[in-house]
């Protein structure tokens, strides 16, 4: 394509260049003020009900734990090693 061709193109390409960015920071600019709404209603309502929780309940703690390292340095009590062996 000739070079006075691509910058016609490039001319006429540039509006909606333009525009789509707009539209992607008008978008940000909209969920940014969406949270600047909602946060504080959202954290004015959990305050007094405890943050959501019944009263009374605790945050529970996972029921499994996961390490990493060598198996035998981090042996809790109450467990044993297994040793298997896979034959095919």
């Amino acid at each position: 394509m000739p070079t006075a061709a691509r910058a016609v193109v490039v001319f006429f390409a540039l509006p909606g260049i333009l525009l789509a960015i707009l539209s992607l920071l008008l978008l940000a600019v909209s969920m940014l003020a969406l949270l600047v709404l909602t946060v504080p209603v959202y954290r004015l309502f959990t305050r007094p009900s405890g943050g959501g929780r019944e009263a009374g309940e605790s945050v529970a703690a996972a029921p499994f734990s996961v390490t990493f390292g060598d198996p035998a340095e981090v042996a809790s009590p109450g467990t044993r090693r297994v040793d298997s062996t896979v034959v095919e």
